[in-house]
C-alpha cells in the first residue's frame, strides 16, 4: 500500500526540466534583475544553469518545495540559499533568497521567481 501511495505522489510531482526566466525583485546589489536559465531535473535533484553557464545552482524539490544553493562574489566566496514553492503545473516558482554578507556579517534577503517558457 505504501508503495502505491509513493508512486501516486511521485506522479503528481512537477517536472521542472526546461527553460526558465529568473527574476529577482531585488538582487544582491539591491536592483531588479532578470536571467535566462535552464533547469535539469533528475528525480528530486535539480541543476540550474543561468546566463550561458556563468551561474550554477544545485538543489532539490520535495513535495513542490524547492531549495537551491549557489555562489556569488568575486571569488564565489558567498553562498546564496534559495527557498520556494513551485506550482502544481511546474511552470512557476516563487520564493526568497538569503546569504550572509562577509563584509558586515549581516544577513541579506530578497525575493525571486522562476517562470517556465
Amino acid at each position: 500500500m505504501h508503495m502505491v501511495i509513493a508512486l501516486f505522489v511521485g506522479m503528481l510531482a512537477a517536472d521542472m526540466t526546461g527553460n526558465w526566466t529568473l527574476r529577482f525583485e531585488k538582487n544582491f546589489s539591491g536592483q531588479a534583475a532578470t536571467s535566462e536559465c535552464t533547469v535539469q531535473q533528475q528525480e528530486d535533484k535539480l541543476t540550474v544553469t543561468c546566463d550561458d553557464g556563468k551561474a550554477k545552482l544545485t538543489g532539490e524539490m520535495k513535495d513542490r518545495r524547492v531549495t537551491l544553493e549557489g555562489t556569488t562574489g568575486r571569488n564565489n566566496e558567498i553562498v546564496v540559499n534559495y527557498k520556494g514553492v513551485v506550482n502544481q503545473e511546474g511552470s512557476f516558482l516563487k520564493g526568497a533568497w538569503q546569504y550572509t554578507d562577509p563584509a558586515d556579517k549581516k544577513e541579506k534577503t530578497g525575493a525571486f521567481s522562476f517562470e517556465k517558457h
